[in-house]
């Protein structure tokens, strides 16, 4: 039985034994993409909670039709871990002390629109720690 059938088999049945090979398969998807591109965000076990919600919304939501269970559950896991870190940096960007004095001081105009400005890579990787100088060669290079 191929593993989307199995997903299926378990939406309609339940059977634990199946449910616990599908949740290992996924967890290794998840493991596998938080390593390899999310490796450097930290709140790690924040991202394997969301990993974790988008798999059980993934079983749920499967119907097989264009894409396998893998792919569709993958996926699931990477835009779920994208849309939380969007969020986080909204969170730590409306947050900050300097974006409070910049809501509340019109002589900060021109800092706000630097920081309006930046990339999305450039400000993610000042957010990971890195100068601005380093920042730039790495979004410069990266596309």
């Amino acid at each position: 039985m191929s593993l989307d059938e199995k997903v299926v088999e378990f939406q309609n049945t339940g059977n634990t034994e199946i449910g616990k090979e599908i949740f290992a398969k996924a967890y290794y998807w998840a493991n596998c993409i938080i390593q390899k591109s999310f490796s450097g965000f930290g709140y790690y076990d924040d991202l394997f909670s969301e990993a974790h919600d988008s798999i059980v919304l993934a079983i749920g939501n499967y119907k097989i039709g264009n894409n396998s269970f893998s792919s569709y559950c993958s996926n699931c896991i990477r835009n779920r871990i994208i849309d939380f870190i969007r969020k986080k940096k909204r969170e730590f960007i409306l947050e900050s002390p300097t974006y409070q004095s910049l809501n509340y001081g019109a002589s900060n105009l021109e800092l706000k629109e630097a920081l309006n400005s930046l990339s999305d890579r450039h400000l993610s990787c000042l957010l990971m720690g890195g100068d601005t100088k380093a920042c730039l060669l790495y979004t410069s290079r990266r596309g």
